[in-house]
């Protein structure tokens, strides 16, 4: 016959998680830079740059739009962009120009 133990069970400890080992990923990735590529250079956009960057991101700086963006934009002034060539740079520049100037101020 089994013996059956009547000791209760150690009360376990509810209000925090159970202890588990967290071993070091085996590989790592590092971050991508957050760098911005010279994107203005002597005045002039170079517009190939900066339809890669913003085939990636909806602004310059990322997700949201910045100062950068009127800085660029203020840079491409007076320059023809083909909409069929470069169209990420004829969606953001839609997108900033959609901005009333007092918005764009409140931009970091």
């Amino acid at each position: 016959r089994a013996r059956i133990s009547l000791v209760p069970p150690a009360p376990v400890d509810k209000s925090k998680p159970p202890s588990v080992p967290v071993l070091p990923p085996k590989y790592t990735t590092p971050a991508p830079s957050k760098a911005l590529p010279a994107l203005v250079r002597e005045g002039a956009v170079d517009l190939a740059l900066l339809e890669l960057r913003l085939a990636d991101h909806s602004y310059v700086t990322g997700p949201l739009p910045a100062q950068e963006d009127l800085r660029v934009k203020a840079a491409l002034a007076g320059t023809s962009v083909d909409g069929l060539v470069h169209v990420n740079v004829t969606r953001w520049l839609r997108n900033v120009n959609s901005f009333e100037e007092a918005e764009t101020k409140e931009w970091l």
